[in-house]
């Protein structure tokens, strides 16, 4: 102990209490963000949900014939991705409709564009769809 009366190692009351209130902020941030991320997760999933549905029930109404020319208006990924989720769906002849719109497409796309990996190397993991040349980086469910 020193001549006041205080162990030299021992932590003043005021560093103490900033740090304690720094660790508070903190963890009042983290859960902030937290809660955010699990917001925007739900949202993505209530999302992709949507558009698997939206998926079936266009496909199980849409005209393959009408379907092809209304395609042409659209960017070709986007009806890359379409062709896809009715395959998933069973829509065979609606997907076989959009089949042509492949032959145009130099490279293979992500399915789900937003979907970003972490690491630049895992992008090269995703699985390959070589019929409509999409990069599945996002499961994605049709409900029965």
């Amino acid at each position: 102990m020193s001549e006041q009366g205080r162990d030299p190692f021992e932590i003043p009351q005021e560093m103490r209490s900033m740090a304690e209130a720094g660790f508070d902020q903190a963890r009042q941030a983290f859960e902030k963000f937290l809660s955010g991320a699990q917001t925007t997760a739900g949202t993505i999933e209530e999302k992709r949900e949507a558009v698997a549905a939206g998926a079936k029930d266009i496909g199980a109404k849409a005209s393959p014939s009408l379907l092809q020319k209304a395609a042409g208006a659209y960017e070709n990924s986007a009806v890359r991705r379409l062709g896809y989720l009715f395959d998933l769906a069973g829509h065979a002849r609606q997907a076989d409709a959009l089949q042509g719109f492949v032959k145009r497409a130099r490279t293979a796309l992500p399915l789900d564009p937003a979907v970003r990996p972490l690491v630049k190397a895992l992008a090269q993991a995703s699985e390959r769809n070589p019929r409509w040349r999409l990069l599945i980086n996002e499961a994605v469910e049709i409900a029965e």
